[in-house]
């Protein structure tokens, strides 16, 4: 259920502008284990609905079992210059040392109109857990 919560989340806040006219342009941050290796996304802009993933690689040497993302956004949102930050619920995912693997996010999800045009400036992982128990966390920072 938290999983769905962020999801639903991210819908109303994170992906309206990951594309202008199909060009995404936006930073990401990795993690000491866990590289971003692309973000798949598929608009449609005539329905508002988006589709995203994570291409994700396991650069270290232990298991990963779980992360953790954030996004951060920047734009207009009804006359105002809004900036918003937002940590989502843990995504499970089982990656071996050196395994590349595509995590689906989200899923033809329906964004408000209202923030449809607002971009998306930065994709950063700020957790990883892994097999072993142990686990990585991103200081606080913006």
């Amino acid at each position: 259920m938290k999983t769905l919560v962020g999801i639903i989340c991210a819908v109303v806040l994170v992906l309206p502008a990951l594309a202008q006219e199909g060009q995404v342009k936006f930073t990401t941050e990795d993690a000491p284990s866990l590289r971003i290796r692309s973000v798949p996304i598929k608009l449609d802009s005539k329905k508002r609905r988006v589709t995203l993933s994570l291409e994700v690689e396991n650069t270290g040497d232990k298991v990963i079992k779980a992360f953790v993302w954030r996004y951060q956004t920047k734009g207009a949102l009804q006359g105002y210059n809004v900036s918003i930050t937002s940590d989502m619920a843990e995504v499970t995912v089982v990656l071996t040392p050196k395994e590349t693997k595509k995590v689906l996010l989200l899923k033809d999800a329906l964004v408000r109109e209202s923030i449809w045009n607002m971009p998306v400036r930065k994709i950063a992982i700020i957790g990883v857990t892994f097999e072993d128990g142990s686990s990585w966390k991103r200081n606080n920072e913006n």
